[in-house]
C-alpha cells in the first residue's frame, strides 16, 4: 500500500512522507484495519435478500427462492441421516491452490510459483482424511484429473475397509469438477476393476449451490492452511513435510504421479451420458449389477430412482453385449510456461538444498 501511495503521489507532484510517517498516520489517526472475509454467501439467497429490501421480489424470483430453500432443508435432512447412520460416508473437495514458494522473502513477491493440488476425502467410519496430492508440472485441476485422484482415495479407502459393499460420496455441486459424465465413468470404470474389493454399489450426494454440507473437508483444510501460516514452504517436498504432522493419527497422505492420471472424459463419450441431467440431479447411484445404467433423483424428497441406460439405441441394436471401453493414460506436456519456470529458476538461489533439488529435476524437462 505504501508503494502505490509513493506512485500515486510521483504522478502527482507530490513529495510522499517517509514510510514511517505513513505507517504512523494509517495505523493510529484512521478508522481502518483488516480481517479475514467471512464465509462465503450463498448468490441466490443473497440475490432475494438485496431486491427483497427495495421490494423488487418477482413472482419468479419468489419461487426461485423457495425451491432453493426447499433444497437446502432437504439436503441437510437427507446430510444429517447420513452423520447419524454407521453407513460409509466419503466427504471430497479441493482444497485452495498451494503455491510455493511461500515465504517471506521480497523476491518472491512478484514471481510467477509453482500450483501444488490437494483433493481432500474425510471417511466417517476412521474419522481419517486421505489428500490426494500433485503438482501443476504433473497434471492439471481438470474434471479427470479430479476424478483419478478421487479414485486413489477410494482405492485406499477400500484398502483400509476391504469389505464395504455400499459407499456414499458428498461433494458439493460444482458441475465441471464433480457433477458430469467424466467423474461416473470414472466411477464406473473402478467398480469394474480389481480395486473395488467388495463393492456393489456407489451413491453420490451434492450439497445444495451456496450451503456446503462437507464440513468435516472444511476443517481438515482449516489445520492444514493453519500449519503452513506458521511455517515457510518452498516445494511440494516442504508442503508435503508439513502436512505429514498436521494431525498425525488421522491424516493420510497420497503422493499422485502422472501414471495415476487417466482421460474418462474420452471413455464417457462412448456412452450416452446426456440422458442424465447432471445440472439438476442431487443423488446418484451406480450399481455393479447395472455397469450400463445410471439411477438418479433431481430431488432428495423424490421417493424412487429414475433409472436411465447410457447405450445409445443404435449401438444397442448393433452388439448383444457392449462392455466399457479401454482407459488411457492422461497424455502428459509442459504444462508449466517458459515464464513461470524462469521465475522458479531465479528463486532457487533462495530455498534450501532439498527443494532445489526437487526443481531442478523438474527443470530436466523444460531445457
Amino acid at each position: 500500500m505504501y508503494e502505490l501511495y509513493v506512485l500515486t503521489c510521483n504522478t502527482t507532484d507530490v513529495t510522499p512522507e517517509k514510510y514511517h510517517t505513513y505507517k504512523n498516520i494509517f495505523n493510529f489517526e484512521f478508522n481502518l484495519g483488516f480481517h479475514n472475509p467471512k464465509k462465503d454467501r450463498c448468490d441466490h439467497c443473497e440475490e432475494y435478500k438485496s431486491n427483497k429490501l427495495i421490494n423488487q421480489v418477482g413472482e419468479d424470483l419468489k419461487i426461485k427462492y423457495e425451491l432453493h430453500i426447499a433444497g437446502k432443508s432437504n439436503t441437510k435432512v437427507e446430510r444429517d441421516n447420513d452423520r447419524s447412520s454407521d453407513k460409509a460416508v466419503l466427504c471430497f473437495d479441493m482444497e485452495n491452490v498451494i503455491t510455493c514458494p511461500r515465504a517471506n522473502i521480497s523476491n518472491f513477491f512478484y514471481k510467477r510459483k509453482l500450483n501444488v493440488f490437494n483433493l481432500t476425502g474425510h471417511f466417517s467410519l476412521n474419522k481419517c482424511a486421505y489428500n490426494a496430492i500433485w503438482p501443476e508440472h504433473i497434471a492439471g485441476r481438470g474434471a479427470n484429473e479430479i476424478s483419478s485422484a478421487l479414485l486413489k482415495i477410494l482405492e485406499k479407502v477400500l484398502e483400509d475397509f476391504p469389505s464395504l459393499e455400499t459407499i456414499t460420496l458428498w461433494s458439493d455441486s460444482c458441475i465441471p469438477q464433480n457433477r458430469n459424465s467424466i467423474v461416473i465413468s470414472a466411477l464406473q470404470h473402478f467398480m469394474k476393476s480389481d480395486r473395488s474389493y467388495s463393492l456393489k454399489s456407489v451413491e453420490q450426494k451434492f450439497s445444495e449451490p451456496g450451503h456446503s454440507s462437507i464440513q468435516e473437508v472444511d476443517c481438515v483444510h482449516s489445520h492444514i492452511e493453519k500449519a503452513l501460516n506458521l511455517s515457510e514452504i518452498f516445494s511440494p517436498v516442504s508442503f508435503l513435510r508439513i502436512l505429514t504432522k498436521v494431525r498425525k493419527r488421522s491424516m493420510k497422505v497420497i503422493q499422485l504421479q502422472p501414471e495415476h492420471f487417466f482421460d474418462f472424459q474420452t471413455a464417457s463419450r462412448t456412452f450416452k451420458y446426456n440422458s442424465v441431467p447432471f445440472t439438476k440431479v442431487k443423488y446418484l447411484k451406480l450399481e455393479v449389477e447395472k455397469p450400463l445404467h445410471v439411477l438418479y433423483k433431481v430431488s432428495f424428497s423424490d421417493e424412487s430412482f429414475k433409472e436411465v441406460s447410457i447405450v445409445a439405441q443404435n449401438t444397442r441394436k448393433k452388439q448383444k453385449t457392449v462392455v466399457m471401453p479401454k482407459v488411457n493414460m492422461l497424455t502428459k506436456s509442459n504444462l508449466l510456461s517458459k515464464e513461470k519456470v524462469k521465475d522458479l529458476k531465479d528463486m532457487l538461489k533462495y530455498m534450501p538444498l532439498d527443494d532445489r533439488k526437487y526443481y531442478e529435476t523438474v527443470f530436466k524437462s523444460y531445457k
